[in-house]
């Protein structure tokens, strides 16, 4: 039985949050994936790789986005469809460009205590990129 597009574009799970900038709240981000290994093709490496994905993505907002000031807010958004998991994070602050981003395999960069979020993110995911004026970022997951 093939899939029409509209049943392999179909949300099967959809959750929102908005915290304020306090690493505090990492943790319920987080937490939206607790049941969504119950979904097909999502397996132990999908949510380990996930987390790290959650982990940085909003700990970069908190951080570089909203610098830590906790009465900006960082919105978070996950779904999932069929065939891959979308996540969208967004801040309050100025934005960047992705390409301006030094890798961390760079010697210069080697010793740095900060710089390999926006690596992991990349080598752990599909598809990376920002939106709007830099402060949004969607990850795209691909579920086998």
């Amino acid at each position: 039985m093939c899939l029409t597009h509209y049943e392999m574009s179909k949300v099967l799970y959809n959750k929102t949050l908005t915290i304020p900038s306090s690493p505090d709240r990492i943790e319920d981000c987080l937490s939206l994936i607790h049941n969504i290994d119950k979904i097909p093709g999502i397996d132990n490496d999908l949510i380990f790789r996930l987390n790290i994905v959650i982990l940085e993505s909003v700990q970069n907002a908190i951080i570089h986005g909203n610098r830590n000031n906790e009465n900006k807010f960082v919105h978070f958004i996950l779904k999932v469809y069929n065939d891959k998991i979308v996540i969208k994070v967004q801040d309050e602050g100025k934005g960047f460009k992705l390409d301006l981003v030094e890798s961390p395999l760079l010697s210069r960069n080697m010793y740095k205590e900060y710089g390999r979020g926006i690596y992991f993110i990349t080598c752990l995911s599909s598809s990376f990129r920002t939106l709007g004026k830099g402060n949004i970022v969607k990850i795209i997951m691909k579920i086998k």
